[in-house]
């Protein structure tokens, strides 16, 4: 079962007066084999009517007055429960969803690439049998398609209790697409979480994973933006993980920062800094780097969902169990 896209005249679904498209728009593969210079896209609003959305997404919110507390929120155990992740056709969010259906939880793949997703999905459905995974067609960058995906997902499984904002790219000579993806995409992903799996709005409330980087930690020089992009992730991630938004939604929010990992996000890196000179310190900042497989942040995943505190951020590097960082709070 795959979303498809809306025309750019339709109105949300959670603005009836909304003049204004959020996000409407594809992204797109960037042909960079034939590109010398960083390359700019428009997006379809600037930033201040991007920002006209948060608060009409947020309306009329009624905060719960119910203080008791969600055991659940406590240990998420992944069996039994509904799991949608984004970019899960392929690298770590495959891999996210393969463990996940290992320990009897149901899966949306939910990717851009709607001929890998459904291959997947078919593949997976053989192994773990009819009605535990299905695919949905979603590019973060697209609000009204990422909402869709919730949709899609209710409507099969009945309700969400995890959510994964896993896609993202690493290409700095598309950095305003780099920053769409793996902020603007967090910030979606997040917001439509509490949205649709939120106590204040009639939910069950779950839990939100997002996906950064060692980069969120220690930045890399050769790839300041998408360190940046995964540095904000973090702190987005504290904020929203704080207490007092798991008392108003019941929803948890941690990030899981893998290091240097065997998928293709890396590869071809020369033809995705934003200058070629910047391959020096790219070879620098990578040094000391061992690549990890994926199953093995998959298995982070798993002990992160069930022993995490909401705004914790864990890290998983070189095949070693996760850890959590430490903050100094002023």
């Amino acid at each position: 079962m795959k979303g498809t896209h809306r025309p750019a005249s339709r109105t949300p679904a959670w603005h009836a007066d909304a003049p204004i498209n959020i996000g409407l728009y594809r992204v797109y593969t960037p042909t960079v084999s034939t590109v010398s210079q960083p390359v700019h896209y428009q997006p379809p609003t600037t930033p201040s009517q991007q920002l006209r959305f948060i608060p009409l997404l947020l309306q009329n919110v009624t905060h719960s007055t119910d203080t008791r507390e969600d055991k659940n929120l406590k240990k998420m155990e992944a069996k039994g429960r509904v799991a949608l992740i984004t970019g899960a056709a392929s690298g770590i969010g495959k891999a996210y969803a393969i463990e996940l259906l290992n320990q009897g939880a149901k899966v949306a793949i939910c990717d851009i690439n709607t001929e890998e997703g459904e291959k997947l999905v078919e593949t997976l459905s053989e192994k773990y049998g009819k009605g535990r995974v299905i695919f949905s067609q979603c590019d973060v960058t697209d609000y009204l398609q990422f909402e869709e995906s919730f949709q899609t997902t209710i409507t099969e499984f009945g309700h969400i209790d995890i959510v994964i904002n896993n896609a993202g790219i690493m290409n700095d000579r598309f950095w305003e697409l780099e920053v769409d993806i793996n902020l603007n995409g967090v910030i979606r992903g997040t917001l439509l979480a509490q949205r649709f799996m939120g106590t204040d709005r009639g939910g069950q409330g779950g839990v939100v994973i997002n996906t950064g980087s060692n980069v969120s930690i220690n930045p890399y020089v050769s790839v300041p933006i998408y360190s940046a992009t995964k540095a904000a992730l973090v702190s987005f991630t504290r904020a929203f993980g704080d207490q007092y938004h798991v008392d108003l939604t019941g929803v948890k929010v941690m990030a899981l920062c893998p290091g240097a990992t065997d998928t293709k996000l890396v590869r071809d890196v020369n033809r995705k800094l934003l200058l070629a000179r910047y391959e020096d310190a790219w070879q620098k900042d990578m040094v000391s780097s061992i690549p990890q497989r994926v199953e093995h942040v998959a298995k982070a995943l798993i002990h992160v969902l069930s022993t995490g505190k909401s705004g914790s951020v864990w890290m998983v590097e070189k095949d070693q169990p996760p850890h959590e960082i430490s903050f100094s709070k002023h």
